[in-house]
């Protein structure tokens, strides 16, 4: 494009198409023409330096030249349009750009404050977080306080409740403990005035004590006698008069060496035979003891302890009371003593208050220990004694081979392996001793013989009368 130029009027654009001026030598190709577009009536206008070819005065129409001179000036404009709207272009685009850069640094700002806004929103929600949960905290931990002495507080109005019962229980007590006291100073009172008149005649009163306690020892001796009585008849009509033997089998460890196991010593069966004391003597005791041997009550019990001055038998069963009770057999209906049969060695007497049924033999003179006065008993009247029925005549050495067997002298003296009674036998002779002459001492020479378990010696039902004249009583009772 060199040597071309293009002037737009004030118009510019927008002007007219008219207002355009192109100078000769400017464009080569046009061979020096001028060409001058003027806003005037003609509209165009030409000066003459050069040859114009298309002045009317050419007779020839030259068409390429036409194009030759005609594409470029088009080309020149199109050149400028498409310049004009690059710039008009870049501007508005540089423009856009500034608007949109001054948004984007709009909206950074705003992000950047709503992100501020945003962080000290969520600073301030942490922090009210924070404290809503502390507060939670001490709002459970008051919680559990509250609930601790609500818990404490029920547990205190409860046992306050419990107190007050109780108080109000022991107040009705108290109240019906007055009412009784004052029943009894009243009878007391009268008692006293009783005792004030009787007072005054201390020797009345003296004398008056005695006949009733004399009174009151006949009626006991009556009951004895009684008792004595019927246990004598009873025993010679199912065994006979006597005299009368027990045989007792017992099953025991034969120690052979202390320091071996108790479950390792041998066990042995040996028997022991006791005789019964005589029926002028100890009638109710003996009778006793051979009743419960005849039922086999003792069968299957045991020697249940061994200290150093008896050896019991006993009962670990509680079935096996049963049966005494059952048979009513159980203790005696009084303490029965005699001076003629005391407590030697290897005597056979009844333990306890009643005593029985328990038994024991004694292992050394037990006379005074086990005579009257011998136990400190509140319920002893008149110093009464264990009753003493019979004595071992065969067995010692059984029962110094049972001594032998160790004790737990921490649990009252028991045995550290069981001494059983297998079985316990009433043994008697078939004499005609009776009752008016075995006290004289005459014994039955016949064989001796059991006694079947439940049935009498002579097999008969026929009962012996009591005596009816006090001359028929035995010596015991005279």
């Amino acid at each position: 494009m060199s040597g071309y130029s293009a002037a737009y009027n004030s118009g510019g654009y927008g002007g007219s198409p008219y207002g355009t001026t192109v100078t000769a030598g400017s464009i080569s190709g046009y061979g020096g023409y001028s060409i001058s577009n003027d806003n005037n009536s003609s509209g165009a206008g030409a000066s003459a330096g050069s040859p114009n070819p298309f002045h009317t005065s050419n007779k020839k129409f030259n068409l390429g030249s036409i194009t030759s001179n005609i594409l470029p000036l088009l080309f020149g404009l199109v050149i400028c349009t498409l310049t004009a709207t690059t710039i008009h272009f870049r501007r508005s685009m540089q423009r856009t750009y500034t608007q949109i850069e001054l948004s984007k640094q709009t909206i950074q700002k705003h992000h950047q404050l709503s992100k501020q806004r945003f962080q000290s929103n969520l600073d301030q929600l942490e922090k009210d977080r924070a404290s809503l949960a502390e507060s939670n905290h001490g709002l459970e931990r008051k919680l559990k306080q509250l609930k601790v002495l609500h818990r404490e507080l029920s547990e205190g109005h409860s046992n306050s409740i419990d107190q007050l019962d109780a108080k109000e229980a022991e107040k009705q007590s108290i109240l019906k403990k007055i009412d009784v006291v004052k029943y009894r100073l009243e009878d007391t009172k009268e008692e006293l005035e009783m005792y004030t008149s009787m007072v005054k005649g201390k020797a009345e009163v003296e004398e008056y004590s005695k006949k009733r306690e004399k009174a009151l020892w006949e009626v006991v001796g009556r009951l004895e006698s009684r008792i004595g009585r019927e246990s004598w008849r009873e025993a010679e009509e199912w065994f006979g008069p006597g005299p009368h033997k027990v045989e007792i089998d017992l099953e025991y460890p034969l120690v052979t060496n202390t320091d071996d196991p108790p479950s390792s010593w041998p066990l042995t069966r040996n028997r022991i035979m006791l005789e019964m004391a005589p029926l002028d003597l100890m009638p109710h005791s003996v009778n006793l003891f051979l009743q419960q041997v005849h039922h086999g009550l003792w069968d299957g019990n045991e020697l249940t302890a061994n200290p150093e001055h008896i050896m019991s038998f006993g009962y670990h069963r509680a079935s096996a009371h049963e049966g005494f009770v059952d048979m009513a057999l159980e203790t005696v209906s009084y303490q029965e003593y005699s001076a003629k049969y005391p407590h030697l060695q290897w005597s056979v007497g009844f333990m306890g208050r009643p005593s029985g049924p328990d038994f024991y033999i004694n292992k050394k003179d037990n006379t005074i220990a086990h005579g009257p006065g011998g136990q400190e008993n509140t319920d002893d009247m008149h110093n009464e004694a264990d009753p003493c029925f019979a004595r071992v005549v065969e067995g010692v050495n059984v029962l110094n081979e049972i001594d032998k067997i160790p004790v737990d002298k921490n649990h009252g003296s028991e045995l550290v392996h069981p001494v059983k009674i297998v079985s316990a036998r009433v043994m008697a002779q078939r004499n005609e001793n009776s009752i008016e002459n075995q006290g004289d001492g005459a014994a039955g020479d016949g064989s001796w013989e059991e006694v079947e378990h439940g049935r009498k010696l002579d097999g008969g039902d026929k009962i012996m009368p009591l005596p009816t004249d006090e001359n028929d009583m035995p010596r015991a009772y005279q």
